[in-house]
């Protein structure tokens, strides 16, 4: 993960041509309707003009990584609400900062851009990439949840919430990040 935060910042300063969500994998059309359109709810595509970056919250191949173009021809676009709320957010936003706190399996892209009026906007997309709590986050610039690929519920989800105008509550975990811990070869040798 800390690679690819490498990789992304790279595009600092680059304006996002176009977001939107489509199938996952190629193939993905051969599934039935009901499953293929879980597939499709679940993966987004970052574009910039010289690259392509796939964010996927599925839960057992959640992933996230550049894409070539042929996996570009075989996806399939599809209009969701989350991404009618990412292409308003970013569509056009410079991403200004990538973050990865911890050392987790948790990237933060943040993104400058003006709205219809002209007035700075300032979002954060939060990619969570965890297996089955793999979940995709838009946030404001108070940290307040715009939206998500899966939103969760109090009764779903007892040790977060992630629901529109709720506060983003980083998953639970509570790992040091290990550039930041003292005396860590004697807490390997011991």
């Amino acid at each position: 993960m800390a690679a690819l935060a490498a990789e992304i910042r790279a595009f600092r300063g680059a304006r996002l041509r176009d977001v939107w969500q489509g199938s996952g994998l190629p193939g993905d059309e051969k599934k039935p309707d009901e499953q293929r359109n879980a597939d499709e709810q679940r993966a987004v595509y970052l574009a910039w003009r010289d690259g392509v970056l796939l964010l996927d919250a599925h839960p057992q191949r959640a992933r996230l990584h550049w894409i070539s173009d042929q996996w570009l021809e075989a996806t399939t676009p599809s209009n969701t609400p989350f991404s009618g709320v990412l292409r308003k957010a970013l569509r056009g936003a410079e991403l200004v900062a990538v973050e990865q706190p911890n050392f987790d399996r948790v990237l933060h892209l943040q993104f400058e851009g003006r709205d219809e009026i002209g007035e700075l906007q300032r979002h954060t997309l939060v990619i969570e990439i965890m297996e089955r709590r793999s979940n995709i986050i838009l946030l404001d610039s108070e940290n307040t949840i715009i939206d998500a690929v899966k939103r969760l519920p109090p009764f779903l989800n007892r040790a977060r919430t992630v629901l529109p105008h709720r506060p983003y509550e980083p998953p639970p975990g509570g790992r040091e990040n290990p550039l930041e811990v003292e005396n860590w070869h004697h807490r390997v040798l011991e």
